[in-house]
């Protein structure tokens, strides 16, 4: 166990597995402690499988320690081993997936332990956040359960279900909270392995000692998987906070490692194309994306597969190719509804904000007005302050091309009470974008002005963020919806001084 750690902490997965492999069959050969260690032991391959992207042998791996638990009455072992195959069988099979968690929450019943129920009970929500449909009931549940979990344990020491949890906070305006935690989960598992490394060195009676609080404790170590997770939860809070370059640093290192190690950097991958289509890195989205598919062909393929089609739907957009655009952005918004991968539901919504700007662009102003209202109502069935605020800012440019200056500056005003309530940088920027073409209409130059140089100044915080990154720098400048912004910003610099000099 101790060499598979060290195995584990090189990133080499592949002989971990076969260490572990090997441990099992010594675990079979003692006495009264084998069911305790096999237990372990097969957690421990299910992360690594996990790490290595192997998520049928995962499932395999937790699926033979959630039985060998339950024979053992082993209850909290049992439970922990249900959500780590929940999380892992999601992937694969997301109503399979789902059931699984609702079978963990199912085996709490009769549990005096109100920790790992809260825990179950976020992951179950989670998953079901992310591979079903947004709910409020079960935002509520998470919400919940993260209060319970606060009061009964330290928060720099999050579980990996509070991991998980993390992925979706950033989806509702928390970023720097799912930042926070995804920090202190790495934190945690560095900790985590250099403790068991100082156990498994000691005394043979106090190592079997900790197997028993491991296999039925509520406060499981971050694991391998915890610790991939983690690193996927903070790139995506960095990315909602505009982070570019620290979030691309993160995804960066993290793939180089995996690759070094032979395993399947899918998750980092996957990551790093959704930034590159935020920066509007098209070319780079696409081809990571195209590696993606290659890479992955099955269940792991679903995801990048409508990535693309949005990442090629943009870049139509952009190169003006409207009927190319419009068929792209249709095949994600009517095809995605049938699959259930990670956050199917976001990319089907921004599908449906694609189609709302192409058709407006094309000047088909009474379908863009018709895709905008069904974006609006899909935006509002969320907690997603970012997609609420290009809701409403869609909104606000239809009514805008129809000359309705009521409705325009109701629409602008809701998209920015949103975007200064919460932290959301990439929305922010765009409304304020449109609210400065708004009044610059309306003949309010003091306001056109003010929202300009807001929309500016976020662009430009962003991009020093990539400062380290100067081609990708660039390609962000140059991308046509941030060049109005600042192309905007310049004349308006420029008249005001030619106007004061005069």
């Amino acid at each position: 166990m101790l060499a598979a750690e060290n195995a584990a902490g090189r990133f080499a997965y592949r002989d971990s597995i076969q260490i572990l492999e090997h441990a099992l069959k010594l675990a079979n050969r003692t006495a009264s402690r084998s069911m305790h260690l096999e237990i372990q032991i097969l957690g421990r391959i299910g992360d690594a499988c996990y790490a290595l992207g192997n998520m049928l042998d995962s499932a395999r791996a937790y699926e033979k320690q959630a039985n060998r638990a339950e024979q053992a009455g082993l209850k909290s072992a049992q439970v922990n081993a249900l959500s780590c195959l929940a999380r892992t069988t999601v992937l694969i099979d997301g109503d399979k997936g789902l059931a699984i968690s609702e079978r963990a929450v199912q085996a709490c019943d009769g549990l005096d332990d109100p920790l790992l129920v809260a825990r179950t009970q976020m992951l179950a929500a989670t998953l079901r956040l992310g591979y079903d449909e947004w709910r409020k009931e079960d935002a509520e549940v998470c919400a919940s359960a993260r209060q319970t979990i606060r009061s009964l344990t330290d928060p720099d020491r999050p579980s990996y279900q509070e991991i998980w949890d993390a992925h979706l906070l950033s989806l509702q305006g928390q970023s720097r909270e799912a930042l926070r935690a995804c920090e202190a989960g790495i934190s945690k598992y560095y900790e985590a392995w250099d403790a068991d490394r100082r156990t498994l060195q000691g005394e043979p009676g106090e190592a079997l000692r900790t197997v028993d609080r491991e296999t039925s404790s509520t406060d499981q170590s971050t694991t391998l998987a915890g610790y991939i997770l983690a690193l996927s939860a903070k790139s995506i809070a960095l990315l909602y906070l505009g982070r570019f370059g620290p979030a691309l640093d993160v995804l960066r290192a993290a793939r180089a490692r995996a690759e070094k190690n032979g395993s399947n950097p899918w998750i980092f991958i996957l990551r790093e194309a959704a930034l590159h289509m935020t920066i509007f890195d098209f070319a780079e989205a696409r081809q990571l994306c195209a590696k993606l598919v290659d890479m992955n062909p099955g269940y792991l393929g679903k995801h990048p597969k409508a990535m693309a089609l949005i990442t090629e739907g943009y870049a139509a957009l952009y190169a003006r190719n409207y009927a190319e655009a419009s068929k792209y952005f249709r095949e994600v918004r009517d095809r995605v509804p049938t699959q259930k991968f990670f956050l199917h539901w976001f990319w089907r919504m921004q599908a449906e904000l694609g189609l709302s700007n192409v058709l407006l662009e094309a000047g088909d102003i009474l379908n863009a007005q018709h895709e905008a209202d069904r974006f609006l109502k899909s935006a509002l069935s969320t907690s997603n302050p970012y997609l609420q605020v290009l809701a409403w800012a869609m909104k606000a440019m239809v009514a805008m091309a129809q000359r309705e200056w009521g409705a325009t500056e109701d629409h602008l005003l809701k998209a920015l009470d949103i975007a200064n309530t919460f932290e959301v940088p990439l929305a922010a920027w765009r409304v304020h974008g449109v609210a400065s073409e708004f009044y610059r209409q309306a003949k309010e130059p003091g306001r056109a002005e003010q929202h300009r140089d807001k929309a500016a100044s976020i662009v430009l915080a962003m991009a020093r963020s990539l400062d380290a990154h100067q081609s990708l720098r660039a390609t962000f400048l140059a991308a046509e919806p941030v060049r109005k912004v600042l192309d905007a910003k310049t004349l308006s610099a420029t008249t005001t001084h030619v106007a004061a000099n005069h």
